[in-house]
């Protein structure tokens, strides 16, 4: 019946006490580092922006907006280390086919 139905979507009545202090800790952490505020302003500027990368622009987002932050995390030491690793496999790659440096040039 109609009635069984809404009980079945209807929240649980009380939540045990250790699952109510977990969720108040979680809530916590979120409201405390600001992070709900932090998806919100990303989603609305994705939204605003429409990036065709939204990766790469919630990196340069996280990185312009917290600059502190990104060199804490290390976040330039990060993609350098990217950056040469995918150098090295593309001149892998080229060496495996038999290219040189100066075969693209």
């Amino acid at each position: 019946s109609a009635n069984q139905k809404s009980n079945t979507m209807a929240p649980t009545k009380k939540m045990p006490a250790v699952a109510e202090q977990v969720q108040a800790e979680l809530q916590d952490y979120l409201n405390v580092k600001g992070i709900n505020a932090l998806f919100v302003a990303i989603v609305e500027g994705l939204l605003i922006e429409k990036p065709t990368n939204p990766i790469a622009f919630i990196i340069e987002f996280l990185c312009k907006s917290y600059p502190d932050l990104a060199v804490q995390a290390r976040i330039p030491e990060l993609l350098q280390a990217q950056r040469a690793d995918m150098d090295k496999q593309a001149a892998e790659a080229r060496a495996a086919a038999g290219l040189d440096e100066e075969d693209e040039m």
